[in-house]
């Protein structure tokens, strides 16, 4: 795939930095996404007739797409937070501690992470009993989250967000993110799937 006039943010990454750099959504949204997270499968193709992906099984959701951050729905604790960025590149989920201060956590250690400028840092990982995605049915328990300032330089617009959805939480499904409909379809992969 070869892009033209493209814009990039810069930044210089450490030495021991395990990856070349990150690809976002303001280049991401011009194609179809489908990512098969169980066996790190990624497609990316221009716009495709998917068909009727209902008739296999993915259940959808719509999304909000601003500020090139795609926005879903997570329940937490039993409240529903709409505002949940879906980050499929990051390892790890947030909570915004301003946003959702009346949910239990528990400490669970200490974690390093990159920040947005490629430097690792460490700081505390909370647990959460439980976080559903999409729906109230669709759970991982016992889910692990940084709390607070760790992505204080993530973006200007912190505040307008409850938190960042992880790829640790995928890591038994399908999802087919289609842009132009603001639409994801997703799906539990199952033991017989071919």
């Amino acid at each position: 795939m070869r892009l033209q006039k493209a814009h990039f943010f810069g930044t210089k990454f450490g030495e021991t930095i395990e990856f070349d750099g990150l690809i976002g959504n303001d280049l991401l949204s011009r194609f179809h996404l489908f990512i098969d997270f169980p066996d790190s499968i990624l497609f990316i193709e221009r716009r495709f007739d998917y068909g009727n992906l209902g008739d296999s099984g993915f259940d959808s959701i719509n999304f909000l797409f601003e500020n090139g951050n795609v926005f879903i729905p997570a329940w937490i604790g039993g409240k529903r937070f709409n505002r949940m960025v879906f980050d499929t590149g990051a390892g790890l989920s947030y909570l915004n501690a301003s946003k959702i201060d009346s949910i239990n956590l528990s400490e669970a250690g200490v974690t390093q992470y990159i920040d947005i400028f490629g430097v690792r840092k460490f700081d505390s990982l909370y647990k959460v009993s439980g976080i559903c995605l999409f729906n109230p049915d669709y759970c991982e328990k016992n889910v692990k989250a940084l709390l607070g300032d760790s992505l204080k330089n993530f973006q200007d617009g912190r505040e307008n967000m409850d938190g960042i959805i992880g790829n640790a939480l995928m890591n038994r499904t399908f999802v087919l993110i289609d842009y132009s409909k603001k639409k994801i379809y997703f799906k539990l992969k199952s033991k017989n799937v071919q």
